[in-house]
């Protein structure tokens, strides 16, 4: 029988298994915690993981998504502008 959690809002970053000199230091994912536009600006922090082991399964840093805060202390979405040429794929520099 499978345990299933609860997500939801919820981002994890590994360690890259890859050697390459290109390739990432970390990879990981992000679990919407809603609906999210295209090139709409989200909100992400990260934590040192204290059950982290270098090679092991556990993430090395687990984090939070969110809205992003306006100045009233409330969260709402923020259009993000890209230039024309940007690639959808690389917005904020990010493949992912």
């Amino acid at each position: 029988m499978s345990q299933e959690f609860d997500n939801t809002g919820k981002s994890a970053l590994w360690d890259s298994k890859s050697e390459h000199p290109k390739a990432p230091l970390l990879k990981g994912h992000v679990y919407a915690h809603r609906d999210i536009a295209k090139g709409e600006k989200v909100a992400l922090a990260f934590w040192p993981n204290e059950g982290y082991e270098k090679g092991g399964s556990k993430p090395r840093f687990r984090g939070k998504v969110e809205d992003v805060r306006t100045g009233g202390g409330e969260s709402a979405p923020v259009p993000v502008s890209r230039a024309a040429d940007e690639p959808d794929d690389f917005r904020d520099g990010l493949p992912f």
